[in-house]
């Protein structure tokens, strides 16, 4: 039997060696960031590769699914991941689902991105033998980013959370 339990954020991400965001590479505003992302599976698998069981014997993580993130022209933003995960350790391998809705506010402050959330829905976790386990939590979207690239197809920003530094590479959708 699977429980959820409530996230305080989302998903990502790549990791960097460096501990502090990356300076910008290129000036972002509002109308490179407005419109629809979407943050692919391998960015939430890693979360779980950057976590405290990666460094166990035989572990591994994998992630199906996507979600997607509309960043509005108010000011607001909305979040949807469907995500399913797959965790093997020693052995056992374990499934779970990651989904539900986020909102916030985001605005730009220089070459910051900054978003805070205003309503989190997001729920999840993985069974492995026996034992639920909750999903990482980290702060894709609440925080402040630096903006590494805002490009037409693509959005990367880093941002430190409780895993380290995470860099998010989002793709426009529309």
């Amino acid at each position: 039997s699977s429980t959820s339990t409530s996230d305080s954020s989302t998903s990502t991400s790549d990791s960097s060696t460096s501990s502090t965001p990356a300076a910008s590479s290129s000036s972002a505003d509002s109308e490179c960031i407005g419109g629809t992302w979407e943050l692919l599976a391998d960015q939430v698998a890693g979360l779980f590769r950057q976590g405290p069981m990666a460094n166990l014997p035989g572990f591994t993580a994998t992630a199906s699914g996507s979600g997607f993130v509309e960043f509005k022209a108010d000011g607001t933003y909305h979040y949807t991941p469907d995500y399913s995960i797959e965790i093997s350790l020693n052995g056992m391998t374990g499934t779970g689902q990651w989904s539900g809705t986020l909102d916030g506010t985001w605005s730009l402050a220089d070459t910051n991105f900054v978003m805070g959330q205003t309503s989190n829905n997001l729920t999840g976790s993985v069974s492995l033998g026996g034992s639920e386990l909750p999903m990482p939590t980290n702060r894709t979207f609440s925080g402040t980013a630096a903006i590494v690239s805002c490009q037409p197809e693509t959005l990367i920003y880093e941002m430190n959370s409780p895993l380290g530094l995470l860099r998010t590479t989002l793709l426009r959708v529309s």
